[in-house]
């Protein structure tokens, strides 16, 4: 290696060491001030439980899901414990190495150093990457692990090499212990890279296929007990839900401008982050034309079929498919697309005398750059309107948790009603806690129970409990309820003070009578 190249690597690795700075600057912001969202939580209790055959039971309770996360976060919980900024660790830190990550897939698609990097910092800023680098879910180490499966499957197919094989089939078994929906990815670009557009490659469909095989048997272990588990229990899958034109519209908001600007109906950031993605995203499809970037196109089809195809399939079945967050798993690589159509890595020059080929190219090229522009500014107005106003912001779980500390005496019964807010309350409530009907369940969180019978339920279960006491303590949202029978219910039985009020939910402090007139 000449000198001139050991200082040009040295500065594109000093480059993309400042891009996963900033990346992780980004998702460490205002993490430790936010309350745990209730997906948060849900992953709290389930490394809380007692054993790691109990946890991973409870996953295979409620598809879809897969063991990995679960797996490190009980281990790091261990050592670190669960507090809100220890629990969001993990996740942060994936969160920011998806950025070099995405600059080896960027290199991989394109041998082209400015497309690498410009991807790392695309993923580095993009407010919907932020958004779930900083949640303590799944969503941001399957990003990661996805990206990193991809680049080395792209790797081995562009050298041929064995030891890159090895490496792709490695990275590849550890994503698809990352979700469910990586096998689907990684197969999807597979199969499609096989075809015309991924020529020229050095690996023969045999060797794919084999790879393939492994990647299954070493899933097999996880993937037969959650196919059972699926077809077995109810899942979320079989809620009636059909998405709509406008949700779908409202997903690539989210991918351009961020989940703030869209809560927040924010609609010059959103028009102008679609606006600017679109040509991107065309020109990347063109770009892909060139020889050597064909897997530019293949990301593009991939993406589309995993994004569209849930979307359609909801539509005519009427159930709850669509999920539009579980396309975060391919943003950076549909990063590398947008990226690409701005800078058109494997431009030629044109020839000597085509003046009229070189006005268009330059033409294109700042309409390219006009676009890219624009989609920064959507990308940084996003980031902006996510601080302002967090999509998973402060609920006041832990306020409404300090008042009654504030206001109970020890002993004294607390019920929440319903019983899926408890995850979230036993974060900040240290003492026992009652949920109405019945203590969650983390085996059954999909059931659909019927109000009635919950009302039914409730009372009886508040009754047991109470019995002896004068006062006890309700955390209550109704709009989570369905209704407000409980309280209005408890209101006729005995005295009952609203003492806080919170988005989470209220507190009331209930009064009961000295000669109690509730059920026995």
């Amino acid at each position: 290696m000449n000198e001139a190249y050991l200082r040009d690597r040295r500065l594109v690795l000093a480059t993309l060491g400042g891009i996963a700075a900033i990346a992780l600057l980004l998702r460490l912001a205002g993490t430790g001030e936010r309350t745990l969202s209730w997906d948060e939580a849900y992953h709290v209790q389930l490394v809380l439980l007692p054993s790691t055959t109990e946890m991973l039971g409870a996953h295979l309770a409620n598809p879809p899901s897969d063991p990995l996360y679960a797996l490190l976060l009980r281990a790091w919980a261990a050592l670190a414990g669960t507090t809100d900024q220890a629990i969001r660790l993990p996740s942060i830190l994936a969160g920011a190495a998806t950025a070099p990550a995405a600059a080896w897939l960027g290199w991989e698609l394109t041998l082209s150093r400015r497309v690498a990097l410009a991807s790392a910092s695309l993923v580095a800023i993009a407010p919907y990457a932020v958004e779930f680098g900083q949640e303590a879910s799944l969503y941001a180490f399957a990003t990661l692990t996805t990206t990193l499966a991809l680049a080395a499957l792209w790797r081995w197919r562009r050298t041929g090499r064995r030891s890159d094989g090895a490496l792709a089939v490695l990275l590849s078994i550890v994503a698809v212990y990352s979700h469910y929906v990586v096998p689907a990815v990684l197969a999807l670009v597979a199969f499609t890279s096989l075809s015309r557009l991924g020529r020229p490659r050095r690996v023969s469909v045999h060797a794919m296929a084999v790879a393939a095989g492994i990647v299954l048997l070493a899933w097999l272990p996880w993937l037969v007990p959650m196919l059972m588990s699926w077809f077995s229990t109810d899942a979320r899958t079989a809620l009636a839900r059909t998405a709509s034109p406008h949700e779908l519209l409202g997903a690539l908001s989210q991918y351009a401008s961020g989940t703030g600007a869209l809560l927040e109906r924010v609609r010059p950031l959103q028009m102008l982050g679609i606006a600017a993605a679109g040509p991107l995203l065309a020109r990347g499809w063109l770009v892909g034309g060139r020889p050597g970037l064909g897997g530019l196109r293949v990301v593009v089809l991939v993406a589309g079929v995993l994004f569209v195809g849930p979307w359609l399939a909801s539509v005519i079945t009427g159930h709850w498919l669509f999920v539009a967050h579980l396309m975060l798993f391919m943003l950076p690589a549909v990063g590398v697309v947008l990226v690409s159509g701005w800078l058109a890595p494997g431009e030629g020059v044109a020839t000597t005398g085509a003046r009229s080929r070189t006005d268009r190219r330059s033409t294109v090229r700042l309409a390219a750059s006009l676009a890219a522009a624009g989609l920064l500014l959507a990308q940084v107005g996003g980031l902006a309107v996510n601080a302002i106003e967090p999509p998973h912001g402060d609920d006041g779980s832990r306020d409404l948790a300090i008042s009654l500390r504030a206001a109970a005496t020890p002993g004294e019964p607390v019920f929440i009603a319903p019983a899926e807010l408890q995850p979230i309350f036993d974060q900040y409530w240290d003492g026992p806690l009652y949920g109405l009907p019945t203590d969650l369940d983390l085996r059954r969180l999909y059931s659909i129970e019927d109000h009635s019978v919950a009302f039914e339920r409730s009372i009886d279960r508040f009754s047991e409990f109470t019995r002896g006491a004068s006062r006890a303590w309700v955390v209550y949202e109704p709009a989570r309820e369905g209704d407000a029978l409980f309280v209005d219910w408890l209101r006729q039985q005995a005295r009952v003070v609203p003492r806080a009020s919170q988005q989470f939910a209220d507190l009331y402090e209930v009064r009961l009578p000295e000669t109690p007139s509730l059920r026995n």
